[in-house]
């Protein structure tokens, strides 16, 4: 039923299967704690079982935020860092890195996890997000990541 939804709302997906897969049932349980499927990873949030009208919910909100051209693209996808990088408590986890996105010129990597930008901790991908809403083009702003354990301190060129 879900990849018949998704078909038809012509949203792409990738399927795992996780029968044949063990890395990605291994990946599930990590991410959810849950055997069950489907589940069903949009944006940054997991919805667990066939959902409709949250999964209905979170896909206009992904549209709305695209259509929204505010603030800064830091061009990074992230996701609360708690939920991919366990040994972190707070902070942004970078999944990918947009090619010649401001975050890249900045050298952020897939796999940091940003703790701070313009000097305003970030605790959830949430609070980067609003972060760079608030950021205005031609901006040098000053970001602080951790990237092997390691803190480090760059410089966004928006």
């Amino acid at each position: 039923m879900a990849k018949e939804f998704l078909s038809r709302k012509g949203v792409p997906y990738t399927e795992k299967n996780v029968q044949r897969d063990a890395s990605a049932a291994q990946e599930m349980l990590r991410r959810s704690g849950h055997n069950g499927v489907p589940q069903i990873l949009v944006g940054d949030q997991l919805v667990i079982g066939f959902d409709r009208p949250r999964i209905e919910a979170l896909l206009a909100q992904a549209s709305a935020a695209q259509a929204a051209p505010t603030g800064v693209s830091l061009g990074v996808r992230v996701a609360d860092a708690i939920v991919h990088a366990p040994q972190a408590r707070d902070g942004a986890y970078v999944g990918n890195v947009k090619p010649g996105s401001v975050a890249q010129q900045a050298g952020i990597q897939a796999g940091d996890v940003i703790i701070a930008i313009d000097g305003q901790p970030v605790r959830t991908a949430d609070d980067l997000i609003r972060a760079g809403k608030r950021l205005s083009h031609g901006q040098s702003i000053p970001l602080t990541i951790v990237r092997e354990g390691q803190h480090r301190e760059l410089t966004l060129q928006s």
